[in-house]
């Protein structure tokens, strides 16, 4: 027996009738709710006619009977959709505005689960495929529940009119004159870098470059730990070079302010540090962090990770230590290196669009840095291939002179205008922006606590 997918012509119509009878009040709320996809309506007379609301809608703010019916005859929809015969009764259907919200969610629910029979059809029908391979099928069953838990949030795709976004960055810059301005995306947690960035927004790549030994799992803990524990905000930590338990060796270290030498000789630690280590420890029962210690991952794995965080544990950011450890899907792929990382430096990008998070990687930087005499690391340092700085929205350079000589530094003499410090200036070099300015950001590190903070 072939059962029909679910609909509600009646709230179909009850919903085109409230955007018809009051497009000033009701068409923000529609939309909000279903965005700009006719498929949130199942018969297509209804689709055609959603489409021209909104198009009528972003243009002018409202319509009336008569401009919605000379759109749809200028478009040449006007039959498809019903003409002036659905645009009556329309006129004369029995709703109430009051009641909009209640008809869009059932409106939406039909949507959805439309959207998951057809999704889930079809990884059904390619299963029986027994000489199909087994991942690629995983993948279509995951990319099938995202696509319908985006849409079940409201996210759409394709093109979208850009009245809301176009209201939004002009709100930004009216706060920015007026100094009211807040990072648009995720607070990185220190200052000088979210005045750079303007903290992480969905959908970014962010790159974070240095050589070994200069702290950049320390840095991205601490915004990690800053977003978990500061702001409430679940993260993924997905280290592929060191163990969960080491991360947290790290994270007690710099919460609670004991040097991590003392934390290994725990017998030697004092009642009162003993109180602020379990204080710290505190922030691990607040169940917005979460570590992937897997040593072996490749970027398909990877993806179905993260897309499990944000779908079963909700985090709104994803972090990679270090995206050189990630591997191919392939066997081509990793044959050959530059294009492994090129394919690794897309697929992070992919996540972090597709799952609508921020993405923070670290990246090492070539050998090359340690031969030029000033150790400045460069964009061009990137390990790998191009593509990494290509597909990153953002990348930024960890240096520390302390780490080469332990001595003063004249940053006159490069051109930066201060001086480094021989008690734990870091520079952040913000190398590459996409949504701002580049430069440098100053910190200061604490390498027994493994610890950066605004200088």
């Amino acid at each position: 027996m072939i059962q029909s997918l679910p609909c509600s012509q009646d709230t179909e119509l009850a919903v085109l009738a409230c955007a018809l009878e009051r497009p000033e009040q009701c068409m923000a709320t529609i939309t909000e709710s279903l965005g700009d996809d006719m498929n949130a309506f199942y018969i297509p007379s209804h689709q055609m006619l959603y489409m021209a609301m909104v198009m009528l809608w972003s243009k002018d703010g409202k319509f009336d009977a008569i401009t919605l019916n000379n759109c749809l005859a200028q478009s040449g929809e006007q039959d498809r959709a019903g003409g002036a015969a659905l645009i009556g009764e329309l006129m004369t259907q029995s709703s109430v505005p009051i009641l909009l919200e209640k008809y869009l969610t059932t409106l939406k629910a039909a949507a959805i689960r439309r959207t998951l029979i057809l999704e889930l059809t079809a990884v059904a029908s390619a299963a029986y495929d027994l000489t199909s391979s087994l991942e690629p099928l995983m993948e279509q069953a995951e990319t099938a529940v995202m696509k319908v838990r985006q849409f079940a949030k409201g996210s759409t795709s394709g093109l979208v009119s850009v009245k809301k976004p176009m209201m939004e960055a002009l709100d930004e810059i009216q706060k920015a004159k007026l100094g009211e301005a807040q990072p648009h995306g995720i607070s990185t947690g220190f200052k000088a870098i979210d005045a750079k960035l303007g903290g992480f927004r969905p959908g970014t790549l962010h790159l974070i470059g240095a050589r070994p030994g200069m702290g950049k799992s320390a840095l991205m803990m601490g915004m990690a730990e800053d977003m978990a524990w500061n702001r409430g905000l679940p993260v993924g930590v997905f280290s592929l070079e060191m163990s969960a338990a080491g991360l947290m060796h790290r994270s007690l270290a710099s919460q609670s302010g004991i040097a991590i030498g003392d934390l290994m000789g725990s017998n030697q630690l004092s009642m009162l540090q003993m109180q602020r280590l379990a204080t710290a420890a505190e922030n691990g029962n607040k169940g917005t962090m979460f570590v992937d210690d897997t040593a072996s991952v490749t970027i398909l794995d990877l993806r179905s990770r993260v897309r499990q965080g944000v779908i079963n544990l909700k985090i709104n950011a994803a972090f990679v230590d270090y995206a050189q450890l990630v591997k191919g899907s392939t066997k081509r792929s990793q044959d050959n290196r530059v294009d492994e990382i090129g394919e690794i430096s897309r697929g992070l990008k992919m996540i972090a669009k597709e799952c609508n998070i921020p993405i923070v990687a670290l990246v090492q930087l070539n050998r090359v840095v340690e031969s030029r005499p000033d150790n400045m690391p460069k964009l061009s340092d990137l390990k790998g291939s191009g593509d990494l700085e290509q597909d990153a929205d953002s990348v930024s350079l960890l240096f520390r002179q302390d780490y080469y000589d332990k001595g003063k530094f004249h940053e006159a003499d490069q051109g930066f205008g201060e001086e480094f410090e021989p008690n734990g200036d870091a520079l952040c070099i913000v190398a590459k922006n996409r949504s701002g300015e580049t430069g440098n950001c100053w910190l200061k590190f604490d390498g027994e606590r493994t610890k950066f903070s605004d200088r």
